[in-house]
Parts: structure tokens; C-alpha cells; sequence
């Protein structure tokens, strides 16, 4: 099971990366790519009941599991910003009808400049989330 989600994960940052050298603007800052559902991220991750983020340096990927906010029929989308080593995720709902169920969602984060050494969330009606991406 954790080899499938290792694989899982791998796919997904391969597809991402695919499509970013696809012909994106690399002075156009940071791309969000929400996957619904976290059985993507890392195990530890997982397992956490709290809003977590991590730096995966091979990949050059910010990965960040939230909390459990959004409905399975209409994952939110995000938005990234940098400032420095700071990269700022803004987090919406779609304004879709959606079920009333609330779920974890992973969010992957790249093409940012440098290391990242923090993570700011903000989220629609919810307290702004501050991680830090230091090893």
C-alpha cells in the first residue's frame, strides 16, 4: 500500500512537471494544483489531524494537506504568490452547489523561485495558517 501511494504521488509531481515545461511562463510565479482527497500525500502527513505542509526538495514541490474543509464534489482551487523564501497560498471555494461533506484536500505547489522556508494559507472564513518548510 505505501509503495502504491509512493507511485501515486510520483505520477502526479511527474505530470505536474510535464505541463509546467509545457510551455508556461517561468516568470509567472508559483502554480497550485488541488488533488481531492490526501491518500497522495506522504504517510506522516496523513496521519496528522491538523493542516500540514512540507518542502520535497527532489521534486521542488510544496505539498500541503489541509484540514477537513472542502466538499468532495467541489474541491477548492489556489492561488500562489512569493515573497522571498515565503510562498502565500490563497485557497476558494468553486460557489459551485456542492454535497455537505467536508474533506482533506492535497495541495502541490510549484514553481517557486529559491527555497521555500514558509508557508502561509489563507482560507475563506478561517484563521490564516503559518507552517514552517525548514527541515
Amino acid at each position: 500500500m505505501r509503495t502504491r501511494r509512493a507511485i501515486g504521488l510520483v505520477g502526479v509531481l511527474a505530470a505536474l512537471t510535464l505541463s509546467a515545461c509545457g510551455g508556461d511562463d517561468p516568470g509567472s510565479g508559483p502554480s497550485v494544483t488541488v488533488v481531492n482527497g490526501i491518500e497522495l500525500a506522504p504517510l506522516s502527513m496523513q496521519r496528522d489531524d491538523v493542516p500540514n505542509a512540507r518542502y520535497l526538495a527532489d521534486s521542488q514541490v510544496i505539498v500541503f494537506v489541509s484540514t477537513p474543509l472542502y466538499s468532495g464534489s467541489c474541491p477548492p482551487r489556489g492561488r500562489a504568490e512569493q515573497s522571498g523564501s515565503t510562498v502565500t497560498v490563497t485557497v476558494s471555494e468553486t460557489g459551485d452547489v456542492c454535497t455537505a461533506d467536508a474533506n482533506r484536500d492535497l495541495f502541490l505547489v510549484q514553481g517557486f523561485g529559491g527555497i521555500p522556508k514558509r508557508l502561509i494559507v489563507k482560507q475563506d472564513g478561517q484563521d490564516e495558517i503559518d507552517l514552517s518548510l525548514a527541515g
